[in-house]
């Protein structure tokens, strides 16, 4: 089966498609692939798809896990810095 190309969050309204949005920046930035974070997170390839997607969000007791993950050293830093990526881009 091909890749997928990744798609920008399709639920931009809420916190958790704008965290997909910046997640798939991210990705494409670090030139990760979602199986790439999936195995240092320890959780699925349809996780983290679905969190790109804005379909999911972390689940509270992974934020800090996921933002140290994403080079951050809590989640209200990355959480900043996913509203600040919003916020530049016009996604609202």
């Amino acid at each position: 089966m091909a890749a997928q190309p990744r798609q920008d969050a399709k639920n931009t309204s809420d916190p958790r498609g704008k965290f997909g949005a910046f997640l798939a920046h991210w990705l494409d930035r670090q030139r990760k692939t979602t199986h790439e974070l999936a195995a240092t997170l320890n959780v699925s390839e349809r996780t983290i798809r679905k969190w790109r997607e804005g379909a999911h969000g972390p689940a509270f007791e992974e934020l800090d896990r996921v933002a140290v993950a994403l080079g951050y050293t809590d989640w209200s830093r990355c959480y900043a810095a996913a509203l600040r990526f919003c916020d530049e881009r016009g996604i609202r």
